[in-house]
């Protein structure tokens, strides 16, 4: 059982250390107000580019309005993924550390042998 124990936690490890790397993007703009930008590694943050399109008596309009990039990280988002993802793998853990009380090959104790010769 602790090799499944062991297993389970390096499996959470490496599923919390994925959401760490992977996390989830906000863009703010002055005013405060967030806009979600998805997932996307930490060192590159997403970006998004800003298009308007027109269609005036049968004539496309295309305009690149420029980008806009991520500059914060969803750190709401990221703590309860984090924090669901621990309980998951504690919880696993545990379930898995769970058996009976005493090991079946586990010798008794000396001090609880009774005295023969008495």
């Amino acid at each position: 059982m602790k090799n499944v124990k062991a297993i389970i936690l390096i499996l959470g490890l490496l599923i919390m250390i994925g959401i760490g790397i992977y996390p989830p993007w906000v863009y703010q703009n002055s005013d405060g107000k967030s806009t979600p930008m998805g997932y996307a590694p930490i060192w590159a943050p997403p970006e998004v580019k800003i298009e308007k399109n027109a269609n005036i008596f049968g004539f496309k309009l295309e305009m690149e309005m420029g980008t806009m990039k991520a500059n914060a990280l969803d750190i709401w988002r990221l703590l309860i993924q984090e924090a669901i993802a621990a309980g998951i793998t504690f919880g696993g853990a545990m379930v898995a550390g769970s058996g009976s009380g005493k090991p079946e090959s586990a010798p008794d104790h000396p001090s609880r042998k009774e005295d023969s010769s008495a």
